[in-house]
């Protein structure tokens, strides 16, 4: 109903557009999981780790909402149009320009040199598939359900993925665009030591050097499919920047008392290495590593 009143509400087609994506929108994930509460089952949970079946704590938010408090309410997407077009119009009377671009982060749309911030959130290894998980979305929109291309995530059941030369490409093409003091900024978490060797090893090769490690708590502790598991409850923020002859003030962690806390300060250290690793540092970080009493349930 709401679509049928959008060639009533504005005379522009771009305007229009913008009505359309807010209204389908709401309609977020297919069967419009409940995002309201985080004592429900999220609409991420409701499909992660090959959980297609319905879940009996799921619910139907009224799309229809006269509130914007609700995630999934057209009226909160409006809003947030009507907020985002004023910081558009707002930019453009100082001569600034947003532009957003779709495709592969091996191929940015940026020149060299140009980037202050390359804020992202890099595939976490093995912990999401993203490529499955999107399967649900592409059955519902009708779009091709093959196997995705470049998916970095490590997948079990695609031997051939390779995620560190994957992810070097990445940010060797970040590095490209990133200014000579321009930061690439992430967090990032997991309990296999491989995804870590992985991560640094790209970063390193991608020609990076860390200005900075901080520790911070994750939201997997408040989280209702989290909680009380094997989840990290600690995530790394990691500040990187070009490699340079400058001279650089590291920032260390503050390092929280517990076994995840003492192992993520041992991954810490050898990020801050990242731009001048040793030839042998893989093998060495992963007996560390493997050491620390974060990891020793694994063995049980």
């Amino acid at each position: 109903m709401l679509l049928n009143l959008v060639d009533d509400c504005a005379d522009d087609a771009a305007v229009r557009g913008a009505l359309r994506t807010a209204i389908i929108g709401a309609a977020e994930m297919a069967g419009f999981v409940s995002r309201w509460d985080r004592y429900y089952l999220k609409s991420y949970e409701s499909m992660a780790n090959h959980r297609f079946n319905f879940t009996t704590f799921t619910a139907e938010p009224n799309v229809w909402g006269a509130t914007h408090i609700g995630r999934g309410t057209v009226l909160r997407r409006l809003v947030r149009l009507v907020q985002i077009a004023e910081w558009m119009r707002a930019k453009r009377t100082h001569d600034a320009d947003v532009t957003v671009v779709q495709g592969s982060s091996e191929r940015q749309a940026l020149r060299d040199n140009s980037v202050h911030l390359a804020l992202t959130d890099p595939p976490y290894h093995d912990d999401v598939q993203y490529g499955e998980l999107s399967l649900p979305l592409r059955a519902w929109a009708g779009m091709s359900l093959d196997e995705a291309d470049g998916d970095a995530a490590v997948n079990p059941s695609a031997a051939t993925t390779d995620s560190a030369a994957l992810l070097s490409r990445i940010f060797h093409e970040t590095s490209r665009t990133l200014r000579p003091d321009g930061h690439l900024i992430f967090s990032f978490a997991n309990r296999d030591v491989r995804a870590w060797i992985d991560l640094i090893s790209a970063l390193d090769t991608a020609g990076l050097r860390a200005i900075g490690v901080e520790m911070v708590h994750s939201e997997n502790e408040s989280d209702h499919a989290k909680r009380s598991v094997r989840a990290c409850t600690l995530d790394l923020i990691l500040d990187l920047v070009p490699r340079g002859s400058t001279p650089i003030a590291q920032h260390r962690p503050r390092v929280v008392d517990s076994d995840e806390g003492r192992f993520l300060a041992t991954v810490a250290e050898q990020v801050l290495l990242i731009g001048a690793l040793q030839s042998d540092w893989a093998d060495t970080f992963r007996r560390r590593l493997e050491a620390e009493a974060f990891l020793q349930d694994q063995k049980r």
